[in-house]
């Protein structure tokens, strides 16, 4: 990955690494789904981070950004991959230290655009190695609000690695 480009069979790695609630990377289809507990457990630390989150963005953009809640969903790794589109922007942060783990932002490359579009205040943007160090920006300061929120809940020593953000 050091010329900043991953292969296909890069992010299919990636992704079976993703501990995906135990379900593995079966394509078979699964019953299993979240507890309301967890949905709600969910809803809130999303709930919470989103004025920072949006915060941060508005401060970069220069706009008014809407940040919605989180759509929560349960899916098989062949799932996951189905759901995507052919291309798709992907930003790695894992975390390690008293969580550790793979922690992947997926995004379309149009949204990705628009966002690079609107932090460089550059119409049109192309997303270039440039961009998607923007994203990776970007991408940092939601996982800052994520790690704040976490320590607020008593989840401590939890550190991220550097994001890397590659257009597939």
């Amino acid at each position: 990955m050091s010329d900043g480009s991953i292969s296909q069979d890069e992010i299919d790695a990636l992704l079976a690494g993703v501990d995906m609630g135990g379900m593995g990377t079966s394509s078979a289809s699964s019953s299993k789904t979240f507890s309301d507990a967890q949905k709600t457990a969910l809803n809130t630390f999303f709930g919470n981070i989103k004025p920072s989150v949006k915060s941060n963005y508005d401060s970069m953009t220069g706009s008014g950004i809407s940040v919605d809640g989180p759509e929560i969903s349960v899916m098989t790794r062949d799932g996951l991959l189905k759901s995507l589109p052919e291309m798709v922007v992907a930003t790695v942060v894992d975390f390690s230290g008293g969580l550790s783990g793979d922690h992947i932002f997926l995004q379309s490359p149009e949204l990705a655009g628009k966002l690079v579009s609107l932090v460089n205040n550059e119409p049109g943007a192309e997303l270039d190695d440039m961009a998607l160090s923007v994203l990776s920006e970007t991408i940092s300061q939601h996982v800052g609000a994520e790690l704040t929120e976490m320590e607020k809940n008593g989840i401590s020593g939890v550190a991220n690695q550097p994001a890397e953000t590659v257009h597939v």
